[in-house]
C-alpha cells in the first residue's frame, strides 16, 4: 500500500483539482506542493494560477465541473467537463484503458 502522500498524488493527477471559489474549474497541479493534510498548499496549476489551497474534488465535481481550457492546452489535452479519467480521450494520455469506469 502506498503512502497518503503518493495516493495523493495519484489521485491529483487523474482528478486534477478544485479551489473552492476560486476558479470554478478542475486544474492540473503542476510542480511540487505542499501537503498540511489532504488538501494541496500552495499549488500552481498548468494555467499558471497559484492557490493557497487546492483539493480533490468530490464525487459530483469529478463528473460535471469543466477542466480548465488553459490547462487542457497546455497539457494537451481535450477541453470538456469533468475529471480527466472520467473522460476516453484523457484516459489514454493518461495511461489508463480507454473505457472510463472511475
Amino acid at each position: 500500500m502506498s503512502d497518503p502522500e503518493t495516493e495523493f498524488r495519484e489521485i491529483a493527477r487523474l482528478d486534477w483539482l478544485y479551489a473552492p471559489t476560486k476558479f470554478d474549474k478542475l486544474h492540473a497541479p503542476t510542480g511540487d506542493y505542499g501537503m498540511p493534510d489532504w488538501s494541496a498548499a500552495d499549488v500552481t496549476f498548468a494555467c499558471g494560477r497559484t492557490v493557497g489551497k487546492a483539493y480533490i474534488p468530490g464525487i459530483f465535481s469529478r463528473m460535471s465541473l469543466p477542466r480548465c481550457n488553459k490547462c487542457c492546452d497546455t497539457l494537451g489535452f481535450p477541453r470538456g467537463e469533468g475529471s480527466p479519467k472520467n473522460d476516453d480521450a484523457c484516459r489514454v494520455l493518461l495511461g489508463l484503458p480507454a473505457e472510463a469506469t472511475a
